[in-house]
């Protein structure tokens, strides 16, 4: 069985004169070091485990994260990738890959309208659980310094986080409202 390295070499003397240089590199680094030889040539030659379908789409997934963040943070290269963006779209339209709704028949706009109400809820749901995430941030979140009034003791505030808790669903009979209530009471009284 050959070596890959001389595989990759041009001919046999090529080959060993490379090995008797890899033999003398390997005895002055056991000089200098006082490893043993054994110590030095000791090396994992098992290949890393192949990479399975999800990791490599992770992997595109994150790259294509990073350059469109890349792009976006560009002041020129945004308005470039919009002009190229809706170039793309001009031409799938011309050569009829792609249809607008006033071109497609009623089966078409229906499974097309279908998937647009599932997208645009999935939009939604997304802009939900970020904006409850935000303002449980911003309600657990303690202030900055001790002389700083907390949100709670800012009237404006107060008056808008009592109209967005009103307006809520199911949190009319709370105990959370009714202490809330009784704070702005307090706060405009």
């Amino acid at each position: 069985m050959e070596s890959h390295i001389f595989q990759k070499t041009k001919n046999k003397e090529e080959y060993l004169g490379l090995i008797a240089r890899l033999i003398l590199h390997v005895r002055e680094m056991t000089a200098n070091t006082g490893a043993s030889m054994d110590d030095i040539l000791e090396y994992d030659d098992t290949m890393p485990p192949k990479r399975s379908r999800e990791e490599i789409l992770r992997r595109k997934r994150e790259a294509e994260k990073t350059r469109m963040l890349k792009i976006k943070n560009d002041p020129i290269k945004l308005p470039e990738y919009k002009e190229k963006e809706k170039q793309k779209y001009l031409k799938k339209i011309e050569k009829g890959q792609r249809k607008r709704i006033n071109q497609m028949t009623d089966r078409e706009k229906r499974s097309t309208r279908r998937k647009w109400r599932e997208y645009s809820s999935t939009y939604r749901q997304k802009k939900v659980v970020e904006h409850h995430t935000e303002n449980f941030m911003r309600e657990t979140t303690p202030p900055l310094s001790d002389n700083e009034p907390h949100r709670e003791n800012i009237p404006h505030i107060a008056e808008e986080e009592y109209k967005r808790r009103k307006e809520g669903v199911g949190n009319k009979g709370s105990f959370e409202t009714d202490r809330l209530n009784k704070r702005m009471h307090t706060f405009l009284n």
